[in-house]
């Protein structure tokens, strides 16, 4: 009840697959932040892919595709401020707003499992650039830090109010490894 109170969920696609080992974190000045809370900007966001639990060593393994997502006031809803395949997907997420996670797969594991619709639904696709959407991150809010000259103007996103501050240095820094190399 506590994770879901605090916003400390996720949303998965589990006809592609349980994930295991997803996590979204942010750091500064030494604390950790998780999914659903509010913090400053300059926080660095960490997120790590998933895996398909008990995936058979004999199937093609999916193609994963990490992404973070920042809220926008347009009609694209989100903007992409990070991707990455596999690993640690992490930056310093210096613009206030709402951001999230989100992992798209190509499943090609389940390429047996899909009969006479395999080519359309995985080799087409991939040439076409699509993948699916596996799993849909909560939030974590990002807050200008420190004082501001500038005004603020708020908006509603979900259920929190968040300020709109213009006087945060923009820009993005992201960088993606594997697990292996760290």
């Amino acid at each position: 009840k506590a994770a879901l109170r605090s916003g400390r969920l996720f949303g998965v696609f589990e006809m592609f697959g349980h994930p295991v080992g997803l996590d979204m974190v942010a750091t500064r000045d030494g604390a950790t932040f998780e999914m659903g809370d509010e913090i400053p900007a300059g926080a660095t966001i960490r997120v790590t892919t998933p895996t398909v639990r008990d995936l058979d060593p004999a199937a093609e393994p999916p193609r994963l595709v990490t992404r973070v997502l920042r809220a926008v006031d347009d009609t694209e809803g989100f903007v992409e401020v990070g991707r990455g395949e596999g690993g640690v997907l992490e930056g310093v997420a210096s613009e206030p707003g709402v951001y999230r996670a989100e992992v798209r797969m190509m499943p090609w594991h389940l390429r047996e499992h899909l009969g006479f619709d395999d080519v359309r639904l995985l080799d087409e696709a991939d040439l076409a650039g699509t993948d699916y959407v596996w799993i849909y991150g909560n939030p974590i809010y990002v807050r200008c830090a420190g004082p501001t000259t500038a005004s603020a103007h708020h908006h509603v996103v979900g259920r929190k109010t968040l300020p709109r501050l213009y006087s945060c240095r923009p820009g993005f820094s992201w960088s993606m490894w594997m697990p292996s190399m760290m």
